[in-house]
């Protein structure tokens, strides 16, 4: 576990050392302009003496819940973000919970870019930096690199767009699946975060009136993200249609051209039935050229059908 105190008058924050165990009764900082950030792991955390009874639901919702959320009781602000993945490295989304009572704000993650990303707000503050700067800071860390990452998916569709109008389309489907699933992820991810921000306009209205204008910014940060996730969605969807309508026509040309075989080879097949019968009164069966005669009207009534087919554009 590791413990910050923020100086919210100066803008500084500096790491202290853990001295036992904590008590989250917010009467431990000891000045009015001291606030402390705690980044613990999740057993940290549930061994800590936290009177609080949101630690309990905390707990829960890491263990339980699928989806990013904020939730306000008990005096308390309490809430988990499931962050998806923004790079290939990373096996799973990023989850965290963070919990804000009076001038104390804990984080809580068995994630190593927790830590990381405390480190980072840390080169970030100014005078007068409260507390609800501090955990606004942190959203707006989660999505700064979104847009990079999102340019890259464009990028990635744009080159597919190209492979489809030149006809190299291997393995497309496939492509296409992984990035429906990747904006879908992100879709679902920012109206959560539009959600997320429009609560805590409303919580912190009365609390923390600057703090609210801040948490405006970030929704409309993300709504900017959220809608160009659909315009993506909708390009994506213009590219499978754009794919699917290419197979159609070379299906469609595959079946044309298999009927125009079938068609041209249909009368041959009527001759070789009729001449096949071998009755005894056949008068071509007997006859000396009668053999020759059939080969020579299968090649005309062949050329013939090829021409017609021809003149016709069937072929």
């Amino acid at each position: 576990m590791r413990q910050y105190i923020l100086d919210t008058k100066m803008g500084t924050m500096k790491e202290e050392r853990m001295q036992g165990k904590m008590v989250l009764d917010g009467t431990q900082n000891r000045q009015e302009n001291q606030c402390r950030i705690l980044a613990a792991t999740l057993k940290e955390f549930e061994a800590n003496e936290i009177l609080h009874p949101c630690k309990k639901e905390l707990l829960h919702s890491l263990s339980c819940e699928k989806y990013s959320k904020v939730e306000f009781f008990h005096n308390c602000i309490q809430g988990i973000i499931r962050s998806p993945l923004t790079d290939g490295h990373r096996q799973k989304p990023f989850l965290f919970g963070f919990l804000l009572y009076q001038n104390m704000l804990w984080f809580v993650s068995d994630d190593a870019k927790l830590s990381k990303m405390v480190e980072q707000i840390q080169e970030e503050l100014y005078e007068d930096f409260s507390i609800h700067d501090f955990l606004l800071a942190f959203f707006n860390h989660l999505i700064e690199k979104d847009m990079s990452f999102l340019q890259k998916i464009e990028d990635g569709l744009e080159r597919m767009e190209e492979k489809v109008l030149d006809r190299k389309e291997e393995h497309l489907n496939e492509a296409i699946m992984q990035n429906r699933r990747k904006l879908s992820q992100r879709h679902g991810y920012y109206v959560q975060l539009m959600n997320i921000g429009d609560y805590m306009q409303s919580i912190l209205r009365e609390q923390a009136p600057d703090a609210e204008n801040g948490w405006s910014l970030f929704t409309h940060r993300v709504e900017r993200l959220h809608g160009y996730v659909e315009m993506m969605r909708e390009h994506l969807l213009q590219i499978r249609e754009m794919y699917q309508t290419q197979v159609d026509i070379e299906q469609n040309r595959i079946v044309t051209f298999l009927t125009v075989i079938t068609t041209i080879f249909l009368p041959l097949t009527l001759v070789t039935g009729w001449y096949g019968m071998n009755f005894v009164h056949m008068p071509e069966l007997g006859w000396k050229y009668g053999y020759l005669i059939i080969i020579i009207l299968s090649i005309i009534v062949v050329v013939a059908e090829i021409h017609y087919c021809k003149k016709r554009r069937m072929l």
